[in-house]
């Protein structure tokens, strides 16, 4: 996110800053804080000035100079490849020339006099933003501590140091975030004429989802209407969610209720005008109400009774969660169904009984896939995927599934390379695919590399396919040598695996695992800067399960599980011609076919479609997905758009919120 990029950019300017104070130190330069490298107040307001100081002294002293930043090819990007433009480019040539700076001068002074190597000691942020992702948790800190308008001086060391190297930051790029604008608006409300103003301009406040304010946003509602006492807030404190970016639920309905309810606020039949202006002196003060929302229109009973029992019990204690957390009622005529209550002793086992649930309640018949929903917390915490589990065993079932509300495995680098290889293994003449594994698995093929491999045979006619010109490349010198041998390899491998997907040598299962274990399980993944500790990229191994369960869902499209090489129809050969397909289920660990390997292939990317977020149904029968109804009017008609909205929804409680199912 732009905040995280603008917290880096804030560490790298600790750094500087130090370099900066221990080169004044080597030059004899008198400033504030000169020579200081520690931890504690370590950022420099007027830094760019100050090194424009030690470089002009330097120049003076040594004779060096930084006519230009160092030659780096990130730094020649435009400005606009990197976040924030120009400007974040322009700091990050200031740095690459202030690190040469440094260096010089630590060289030739610094390593004499005993100095510490900044560049071999940098600063440990870890002890005070624990975690492996410290730029995660520096952030943490930060919206914590400017949602309650804290400033740096309020904390110890370096983390007030990040803190103000964080605002200056902002400041130098001349940006402004959420809590700096509510901060300002604070300090402009602290005079009398403005704070009049604006209450005249707004003489009513109605704050909604007040239970998410932090407490930059309460002291605006303080400001506005202490003593006036004309606001409504509608809030459930049970709805909380905004903790991590500095909701103070329990302290602004404390606030709230102090203020506005138990006190006396406001005086009966007092004009606005007189009200502003404190007069209406004859009137006698009245207190605020507070009134609770009781019934409940979504749920039933059960559910309320039980979401009753957690209130009252997490609430003990609590004068004011007592006061708060009224009992719920449900309508009247909402039929009660017994609410059931599972322990699992691991995942595996929780995944197993629901999907057994889900699949005894559509055999019953007494509901349809879309009447059932799966409700996680989240669906992906780093690398962790909580319904994972359950969506392989829906697959396995063949129960259609749409995911809502989070990124799909389906969508990973190694998923889609796995496509693309079974892809080209199932069909040499798809170049989409052919090209894809230039991209992604083949090594020490760059750019140049696949542009001689496509312009290759070209004047051909027929031109060969892209794989065509592979093997065609192997056999000439146009390549370097390890390039040569690495596209040599490629192609053999291909080779042999369709030879088997052929001759039926192997199974489906067997054959999909050499592909996965030569290539696809190298393939790197892009780092989740939200990932906890050791789960920064997906495990190979939880990649294999899924692309394992999508294998054992071909043998769901019909009861029975024959194998793909025992059906009537004529099989498809490596050129990838259709034949008749009776709609027989596929055998995993059967001889595979290359009608297999295209059904796995168009189950894929069946799935890969629909992985995105936009309420897409993700099939399990996708024999049946691919085969159109002949009788159906065409891909608009109603009867598709109903069945494809028959899936169980796999979804998160945020997203689930004022949506209802039956299961």
């Amino acid at each position: 996110s732009e905040h995280s990029a603008i917290a880096l950019i804030a560490t790298r300017q600790l750094e500087s800053c130090r370099k900066l104070r221990q080169c004044e130190e080597m030059l004899g330069i008198a400033g504030n804080g000169a020579g200081q490298v520690g931890e504690g107040d370590l950022y420099v307001e007027d830094a760019d000035a100050r090194w424009e100081a030690v470089a002009r002294v330097a120049r003076e002293k040594t004779g060096f100079s930084v006519e230009q930043p160092a030659d780096d090819e990130d730094l020649a990007r435009p400005s606009k490849s990197r976040k924030f433009g120009a400007k974040a480019n322009e700091q990050a040539q200031l740095r690459a020339a202030t690190d040469t700076i440094y260096a010089h001068l630590y060289a030739c002074i610094g390593r004499a006099q005993g100095l510490v190597d900044l560049e071999a000691e940098p600063l440990k942020l870890g002890p005070v933003f624990p975690g492996k992702d410290t730029i995660k948790a520096a952030m943490s800190f930060i919206y914590s501590a400017k949602s309650r308008g804290d400033t740096p001086a309020m904390y110890p060391s370096l983390a007030g140091s990040v803190l103000a190297a964080y605002n200056g930051t902002l400041r130098k790029f001349h940006l402004v975030d959420f809590d700096d604008l509510l901060l300002y608006a604070n300090q402009v409300l602290e005079h009398s004429h403005v704070l009049e103003q604006v209450r005249g301009e707004y003489p009513y406040l109605l704050v909604d989802e007040f239970q998410d304010l932090n407490q930059l946003q309460m002291s605006l509602v303080l400001r506005l209407q202490t003593g006036i006492g004309r606001v409504t807030a509608v809030g459930d404190e049970r709805q909380s969610i905004f903790a991590f970016r500095g909701a103070s639920c329990e302290h602004n309905f404390a606030t709230f209720l102090s203020h506005f309810v138990d006190a006396k606020v406001g005086r009966v039949g007092a004009s606005d005008r007189d009200q502003d202006r404190g007069q209406g002196q004859g009137q006698a003060p009245v207190a605020g109400t507070m009134a609770s929302l009781t019934r409940n229109y979504r749920s039933h009973q059960s559910i309320v009774d039980l979401g009753n029992i957690v209130a009252r019990e997490t609430g003990r204690g609590s004068a004011l969660l007592e006061r708060l957390r009224v009992p719920l009622t449900a309508q009247p005529s909402a039929p009660v169904v017994p609410v059931a209550v599972w322990s699992s002793r691991d995942k595996q086992s929780e995944a197993t009984r629901i999907v057994r649930r889900i699949s005894q309640l559509l055999r019953m018949g007494d509901c349809q896939p879309k009447d059932i929903a799966v409700i996680s917390r989240v669906l992906n915490f780093g690398s962790y995927r909580p319904t994972g589990l359950i969506e392989q065993g829906l697959l396995r079932e063949g129960i259609p599934f749409v995911v809502r509300g989070g990124a799909s495995a389906l969508k990973s680098p190694r998923m889609q390379a796995m496509m693309s290889l079974v892809r080209v293994v199932a069909n040499s003449d798809d170049d989409v695919a052919a090209e894809k594994c230039l991209d992604t698995i083949v090594k020490d093929i760059g750019p140049a590399a696949k542009l001689k491999i496509q312009e290759f045979a070209s004047s051909r006619l027929p031109m060969p396919s892209l794989y065509g010109r592979m093997r065609l490349v192997v056999q000439s010198t146009v390549l370097p040598k390890h390039s040569r041998a690495s596209l040599q390899a490629f192609v053999a491998h291909v080779d042999r695996w369709a030879q088997l997907a052929l001759s039926g040598e192997a199974t489906l299962r067997e054959l999909l695992r050499m592909l996965y274990d030569e290539y696809v399980k190298e393939v790197d993944e892009p780092e989740d800067p939200r990932a906890p500790v050791g789960q920064k990229t997906r495990p190979p191994d939880a990649i294999w399960e899924m692309i394992d369960a999508i294998a054992d869902s071909l043998a769901s499209a019909t009861p029975g599980g024959v194998s793909a090489g025992d059906s009537d129809g004529e099989d498809l050969d490596r050129d990838g011609v259709r034949s008749e397909w009776s709609g027989r289920s596929v055998d995993p660990d059967g001889p595979c076919s290359m009608q297999a390997l295209h059904l796995f292939s168009s189950q894929m990317c069946l799935l890969s479609s629909s992985a995105e977020d936009k309420g897409r149904v993700t099939r399990a029968d996708s024999m049946k997905a691919m085969k159109k109804d002949k009788a159906s009017d065409g891909p608009g008609s109603d009867g598709e758009e109903e069945e494809d909205s028959n899936a169980v929804v796999i979804t998160t409680v945020h997203q689930a919120k004022g949506l209802e199912w039956e299961h």
